[in-house]
């Protein structure tokens, strides 16, 4: 088992108001770009606990499919700052971390982890990059069949800078809320060599086109 450390470097080069987090907003092709791994899970245990002043929470996982990155095995988990704990049989503590990601016992997730410097991992762009996972019934003319959409929810956090939101070239039209199986097909082409060259070149001329667009209003 792999522990994985989500911890308060999370919360460099971010301002935070009474309202939301506010971080750059990432398209989808940036997060799967970005992202050190990509990880199809379900959430097996949480745990809260007292660490001097803080709550830290323990969150374990079962990998479903992993999609990118070093192996983390079969079951891993991730920590986080904040959580509840029981003060007395009545009472309860909870310390949060605006903007964060949020998990649920049995909930089946797809999750973006990155590295930091000090070479722990955290959830990519917050709450962003945390996909919870649902099965939807779908009646087609006389037939029913069901399919499995990611959805996550951002609600804590404020953009500093939006992006574009069609994604894996126009297959997915809205990247709060997308059908899983046509993530899964198009991420794993994407890790051909080929492919991640193309993203690569999208983008540098981003970037680019953006330096220019700066220049001309100097």
């Amino acid at each position: 088992m792999k522990h994985i450390i989500q911890s308060l470097f999370i919360l460099l080069f971010m301002s935070t108001t009474l309202q939301a987090t506010t971080v750059i907003k990432l398209s989808l092709d940036q997060m799967i770009q970005k992202a050190s791994a990509i990880v199809h899970a379900s959430v097996i245990e949480i745990k809260s606990q007292k660490n001097n002043a803080k709550i830290v929470t323990t969150i374990q996982f079962q990998t479903i499919e992993q999609f990118k990155g070093e192996d983390l095995g079969q079951t891993w988990t991730l920590t986080q700052v904040g959580g509840t704990i029981a003060q007395s049989s009545k009472n309860q503590i909870t310390q949060k971390v605006l903007g964060q990601a949020h998990f649920e016992e049995k909930e089946e997730v797809l999750v973006f982890l990155e590295k930091t410097q000090n070479q722990e991992w955290v959830v990519l762009g917050l709450s962003q990059g945390k996909y919870k996972i649902e099965t939807q019934t779908h009646l087609s003319n006389t037939t029913m069949y069901q399919s499995k959409q990611a959805s996550r929810d951002t609600s804590e956090l404020g953009w500093y800078q939006s992006t574009e939101t069609v994604a894996l070239d126009g297959q997915i039209t809205n990247i709060d809320s997308f059908d899983l199986q046509v993530f899964k097909e198009y991420v794993r082409s994407s890790f051909q060599p080929k492919a991640i060259e193309k993203i690569e070149k999208i983008e540098k001329i981003k970037v680019q086109t953006k330096q220019l667009q700066m220049g001309h209003h100097k």
